[in-house]
């Protein structure tokens, strides 16, 4: 069995086309709220977050003989757990890395981490509109407090993304509660709701909904202000950029393994 992690809209078609193989896989995800994993007797799901020690027990008790980390480009953690776990228990690591997006042509202030984000989106003086979810919120709560401009933020519709959001002070009056990705007309609603002047994002690829975003903020001239990608780090993996050719160097390892 392989062992997914996943929770984006890359798990479904990755899973499927495993499953399609006749190699069985269990998805992992962080979050309990149904998602799209794909529709397959070969797929299953293992639902809630997991430390290193749960991460291995989990391979144990499943016999996983391989790992796909295909989780957000920003989930840091996840991905040095599955690269520690990995050499631990000596088993391949193959990950999933979405392709970066060319903005280079895009007016886009680019940031090196939430609190260089913070402290640069908060520059201009204008409402700012923040679309990275629900952690990471302090450096922005902080900001917002310190400069008097009114911060939003769009998180997921669940009670842990509201409990996070609660922790730091933002009240529903300055929470967008909805899953994407959004489309063009979504993102400028967002942005007139919240009367916001400048936008944060992350580089979430196509798949992340990153275009929608950056037209809509071009559309309602929103400054967008972006946080850099952590970079890929901390094991003997194997990085794909497609899902073809990530399906397939599974396929070879796994065969090899039986």
């Amino acid at each position: 069995m392989i062992l997914l992690l996943g929770g984006t809209s890359d798990t479904a078609p990755i899973a499927r086309g495993l499953a399609g193989l006749k190699i069985p896989v269990l998805v992992s995800t962080a979050t309990r709220i149904k998602l799209n994993v794909g529709d397959h007797d070969l797929i299953h799901r293992h639902c809630g977050c997991l430390d290193s020690s749960g991460l291995s027990a989990l391979i144990q008790k499943h016999h996983i003989r391989m790992m796909v980390d295909a989780t957000h480009p920003y989930a840091v953690n996840v991905s040095q757990n599955a690269g520690e776990v990995a050499r631990k228990l000596d088993i391949p690591l193959l990950v999933f890395a979405r392709p970066e997006s060319d903005v280079a042509h895009q007016d886009i202030i680019l940031a090196a981490d939430h609190l260089d984000a913070a402290q640069k989106a908060f520059v201009p003086g204008k409402p700012v509109l923040l679309t990275t979810g629900s952690r990471n919120l302090a450096p922005y709560v902080q900001a917002s407090t310190q400069t008097g401009q009114p911060l939003t933020a769009r998180i997921l519709d669940g009670k842990t993304a509201r409990k996070d959001a609660y922790a730091q002070g933002l009240l529903d009056g300055h929470l967008i509660c909805e899953r994407g990705p959004f489309s063009v007309e979504q993102n400028l609603a967002h942005i007139r709701l919240s009367d916001a002047g400048v936008m944060v994002t992350k580089d979430g690829g196509t798949a992340g909904g990153l275009p929608e975003k950056l037209e809509a903020a071009k559309q309602s001239k929103c400054l967008v202000v972006m946080v850099q990608r952590p970079p890929i780090n901390g094991c003997e993996q194997i990085v794909c950029k497609d899902y073809e050719s990530l399906i397939r160097k599974v396929q070879k390892r796994y065969n090899a393994s039986v």
